[in-house]
This record gives C-alpha cells, sequence and structure tokens, in this order.
C-alpha cells in the first residue's frame, strides 16, 4: 500500500519540476475561483483520467501483452513523443520518466489509480496551482 500512497504522491514534485523544467502554458494564472474549478475538471477529466485510460489502462495492457516487458517501453516512448513538439528538452525526458513511472507500477500492481492521482497532481501543479503561487 505504500508504494501507492508513493507513486499518487509523486504527482507533487513532479508538478513542481514540470512547472519549472517544461515550461507549460498555465490554465489559469490567477486565483479566480471559477476559472480553478472549470481548470481542474477538464485535468481530471480529460487530460489525467482519459490518458491513463488510454496509455495505461488499453496501450500498455495490448502491449505488455504482445512485446513481454518491452511494452511498457514502447507505451512510454509513443507518450513522450506526444510532448515532443509542446515541451523543453528536459520536460520531454520529465514527460518520459513520469510514463515509465506509471508504467512500470501500472503494470506491477494491476491498476491504474495511483497512475491516476498523480497524474492529476502533477498536471494540476504545473497547470493550475504553480503558476498562481509562484
Amino acid at each position: 500500500i505504500w508504494e501507492n500512497i508513493l507513486i499518487a504522491l509523486s504527482g507533487i514534485p513532479l508538478g513542481i519540476m514540470g512547472f519549472y523544467f517544461a515550461d507549460p502554458i498555465p490554465l489559469v494564472t490567477t486565483l479566480n475561483w471559477g476559472e480553478v474549478i472549470a481548470s481542474l475538471l477538464v485535468v481530471i477529466l480529460y487530460v489525467a483520467l482519459l490518458e491513463e485510460i488510454v496509455f495505461r489502462g488499453m496501450l500498455l495492457h495490448t502491449l505488455i501483452h504482445s512485446y513481454g516487458q518491452v511494452g511498457i517501453l514502447i507505451s512510454s516512448i509513443i507518450y513522450t513523443m506526444l510532448f515532443a513538439s509542446y515541451y523543453s528538452v528536459q520536460g520531454i525526458v520529465l514527460m518520459g520518466f513520469a510514463s515509465l513511472l506509471y508504467n512500470w507500477h501500472a503494470h506491477e500492481s494491476r491498476s491504474i489509480l495511483a497512475a491516476t492521482i498523480s497524474h492529476t497532481l502533477m498536471i494540476t501543479g504545473m497547470l493550475i496551482i504553480w503558476p498562481i503561487v509562484f
């Protein structure tokens, strides 16, 4: 259970690193509760949850079934390539690391819950919280 908690909470430092290294475009820049809540819904439903279902839930499962453990790496490469045009090199490396971490944990635990929580915390930090705080 501690492993799940640590993976879930890894989204906080990953979000801070992502804010500094990935140079993301913030969804919110001032503390406007309407914008914050709307942005949170978008991040949770359309970014974190959807990406985890597609990449960790469906694609990872299919790739591991077809290629064994190498499927973890293949899925991470595919996921990371999505960010090649958005972020700096450091941001791309960070997203690749996060993807490997989430893939490994999803495969080992047979659950995407911790990865989804971590992903939500990471993206929420990068795009909503840290732009307001810093």
